[in-house]
């Protein structure tokens, strides 16, 4: 988060100096880090839960047809 465009922006303009800008621990903790509201962040936790459960399904979906697979080929090379 430190590293990104936004904040570089905001450091370079709180940075003091001439020719050499500083910063110092005040001023980078002047700087302002945007966070989403508790609403959006409750949403994007739930976004994310689902993307895991629909993960875990094809998980298990995979395994089943990896077997079922494994089953066919043992089957048809007795």
């Amino acid at each position: 988060m430190l590293g990104t465009p936004t904040m570089l922006r905001q450091y370079r303009a709180l940075a003091s100096g001439s020719a050499v800008n500083n910063l110092n621990k005040e001023l980078v903790g002047n700087a302002v880090v945007p966070i989403p509201a508790y609403v959006e962040q409750k949403s994007i936790g739930l976004f994310f839960d689902a993307i895991d459960s629909l993960i875990t399904l094809h998980q298990r979906e995979l395994e089943i047809l990896k077997n079922l697979k494994q089953a066919c080929l043992e089957k048809m090379f007795v």
